[in-house]
């Protein structure tokens, strides 16, 4: 669901979170509407099928760079 959507249904006081994968997802998260961004999956793992491959340190590191740029004070988490 799309956190203006969530926003729109639960408040403003609801915590909404936002998973991104590529640039292009962490270039357009609507930093005023999320709580925290999660990038994932960092590495690959056998516990579920996951068609994406994983980013890797150097994408983990290159999307929090992509994200905090557009608001600083926003935490980002790793997935996986």
């Amino acid at each position: 669901m799309r956190p203006q959507d969530v926003r729109r249904l639960m408040g403003p006081d609801a915590i909404v979170g936002l998973t991104v994968k590529t640039e292009g997802q962490a270039l357009e998260v609507p930093v005023g509407l999320v709580d925290y961004v999660c990038v994932g999956g960092v590495f690959a793992t056998v516990s579920k099928h996951n068609p994406d491959a994983p980013v890797g340190l150097d994408g983990l590191s290159r999307l929090c760079e992509r994200i905090r740029h557009r608001r600083a004070d926003l935490p980002v988490g790793a997935i996986a």
